[in-house]
């Protein structure tokens, strides 16, 4: 997870800000425009990508801005 962290880091459209603990903190933040972009790391994604399963990470967008809406989905059909 960490490792995925770092290559979302990397990408210049984003600033990782915040890290939480559960969605529902994650969500308050987004709800409060405190975030634009929300990605999702399930528990166990490090252990899926270490063993060479594929593994999925979720996203959730404030709406409300549509260039950065348009911009988190377009990214995220895109793969490091």
């Amino acid at each position: 997870s960490h490792s995925v962290i770092e290559q979302l880091s990397a990408i210049e459209s984003y600033s990782i800000r915040y890290q939480v603990g559960t969605q529902d903190e994650g969500k308050k933040l987004l709800d409060s425009g405190q975030v634009k972009v929300l990605f999702i790391l399930p528990q166990g994604l490090g252990e899926q990508v270490a063993r060479g399963e594929p593994a999925q990470i979720s996203l959730m967008v404030d709406e409300s801005d549509s260039s950065v809406a348009q911009a988190a989905k377009a990214r995220r059909g895109r793969r490091s």
